[in-house]
């Protein structure tokens, strides 16, 4: 049954996308405008976050589901009367701008949200490794706007360098898992060959409040030290294989 859930998903989202490259390979390869034909296809696949389309000149047009996750909802800012955001980048150097534009169910603007960018399309996995004659499907990594998973199904439009993506949340899979084990006293976790999670109808919290800390009080040299040293970026991550230490 789950293993139905998830091939039915990645089937749906397969055909979406090579239908869109058909779809967009027949407009104006110039056009900035791709909401009608891209609203229709979220509203008939509520699982999809987002599609959008790569230039080679690095311009990127985006649309939003906002009905895809109330996470999606919260981390972008959107409020209730919300349905669509779309998200607009050009321009190059210092006037590269990123316009996130908040928009209702009829498309009536509420807010644009105008800001440098050094997003850059053509750097990205999901447009170096699509091909023209199947869609390709990224690892799951952190979507770039709203930083949670996902993965990216992309392809890329014959004689034109325009790319495809539509992008699945990571957490559709654990809605889908939940959906085909309701009712059983189960937990169920979908694996990567690897090791990490990608999806789990197990209800897990992986974040807990920071305890406060005193500043820490350094010495003359000490201090000295550290204002003469490069900066050291420390990070963690949750899913770092082959074990999720979150879970």
């Amino acid at each position: 049954e789950v293993s139905r859930h998830v091939n039915e998903l990645d089937a749906r989202v397969t055909h979406t996308t090579e239908l869109l490259s058909t779809l967009v390979g027949k407009m104006d390869r110039n056009s900035t405008d791709w909401m009608s034909i891209f609203a229709i296809a979220l509203k008939a696949n509520n699982e999809i976050y987002s599609i959008y389309v790569g230039r080679p000149d690095d311009n990127f047009y985006q649309v939003i589901n906002l009905q895809s996750s109330e996470q999606v909802r919260l981390k972008i800012g959107a409020i209730p009367e919300d349905r669509w955001v779309v998200i607009m980048v050009a321009g190059k150097g210092k006037n590269r701008i990123k316009k996130t534009i908040f928009l209702n169910d009829q498309f009536k603007i509420r807010k644009i949200k105008p800001e440098i960018s050094n997003y850059f399309p053509t750097q990205r996995p999901w447009y170096n490794n699509s091909s023209t004659t199947q869609v390709k499907k990224t690892d799951p990594y952190l979507f770039q706007i709203l930083k949670i998973p996902g993965q990216t199904f992309s392809i890329k439009v014959e004689n034109t360098g325009v790319v495809v993506g539509v992008d699945v949340l990571l957490s559709t899979l654990s809605g889908k898992l939940r959906s085909a084990l309701d009712g059983y006293n189960t937990e169920a976790f979908l694996f990567r060959p690897t090791g990490e999670i990608l999806a789990s109808n197990a209800i897990v919290k992986i974040e807990s409040p920071l305890p406060v800390l005193e500043p820490i009080q350094f010495t003359p040299q000490e201090q000295l030290l550290i204002d003469n040293t490069l900066s050291l970026k420390v990070s963690n991550q949750n899913a770092w294989g082959p074990i999720d230490y979150s879970v």
